[in-house]
């Protein structure tokens, strides 16, 4: 189906928050990465939102230059065309969500269809209406509140609107924080968008992440208890997940091993089975390292 692909290039791409500098809109998502970690630092205040704005509805070539420039960002970065792109618009309607402000609660609750299709996909559209159900998720400062909004989310259905990605999305947010409890609905979920094989594949993903977060109520204790490049070969997909899981939480523990499962890969015979295997986890890690120094 076509909404699964770009659903999950959406949370892939938006939501772990960093990926290989060959991504599609790299450039313009990292101009849009700047200006949001510069208002969630406090250094632009949340009436500069409209700068996100601008790009989500690609306009960005109409954004405060004066607000940009003081970032470094420079005057070559403000391509009409780069911002038009359905991949970059997407992407700052996903950190407009993320900044949990009032102002952009209020302005994702305000978007129609019309304001953000694309003649190629409904990738922003999409975007939109995760973004928004993250801007309401952060308004519930319980966090049994917080869950029940998710399995709310992974089975709700809004008249005369397609939400297959927020199904989605909540979904993901469910196995990431390993909810057993949702699991009876997200096998039924999963179960009714794929079919034989492939909807187990899913399952036993899901599960997997589950049972790897349920190991320590320290999450980075048990999300690094995955890494370990020493034993046989694991499960790539799932420490592909486990690095992003752990470049997100951006902690001094999750720091630490990351670089520790950094270390470990490359004492690897570069030729070796299980080097290759970990290659995409390595590669995660660079970025997140090249990120993070450029901070």
């Amino acid at each position: 189906m076509i909404w699964i692909k770009y659903t999950f290039a959406i949370l892939l791409t938006l939501v772990i928050g960093f990926g290989s500098s060959a991504l599609p809109n790299a450039a313009a998502n990292g101009v849009v990465d700047r200006i949001f970690e510069a208002m969630m630092k406090g250094t632009l205040p949340p009436s500069d939102l409209r700068i996100l704005e601008n790009a989500a509805e690609g306009r960005f070539e109409e954004a405060d230059v004066a607000v940009a420039l003081s970032l470094g960002i420079r005057r070559a970065d403000f391509s009409p065309l780069a911002f038009r792109a359905e991949g970059a618009r997407a992407h700052a309607l996903m950190k407009i969500g993320e900044t949990g402000f009032p102002e952009a609660l209020e302005y994702l609750k305000n978007i129609r269809f019309e304001d953000v299709r694309n003649f190629q996909s409904e990738q922003p559209w999409h975007a939109a209406r995760i973004a928004l159900h993250i801007a309401q998720m952060k308004t519930i400062p319980e966090a049994e509140l917080r869950i029940a909004f998710l399995r709310k989310a992974l089975t709700d259905k809004d008249a005369g609107v397609d939400d297959s990605a927020v199904h989605t999305w909540a979904m993901t947010e469910l196995c990431d924080r390993g909810e057993l409890d949702a699991l009876t609905d997200i096998r039924q979920y999963l179960r009714r968008i794929y079919s034989g094989e492939r909807a187990e594949e899913q399952i036993h993903s899901c599960e997997a992440r589950m049972e790897v977060v349920s190991r320590s109520s320290d999450r980075v204790q048990a999300l690094a208890s995955v890494l370990r490049a020493d034993g046989p070969p694991g499960d790539s997909n799932l420490i592909g997940w486990d690095v992003r899981q752990l470049a997100a939480l951006d902690s001094p523990t999750a720091f630490r091993a990351l670089v520790r499962f950094d270390a470990e890969i490359k004492a690897l015979p570069p030729g070796s089975e299980i080097r290759q295997r970990l290659f995409g986890a390595e590669d995660a890690i660079r970025v997140y390292l090249e990120r993070r120094s450029n901070q």
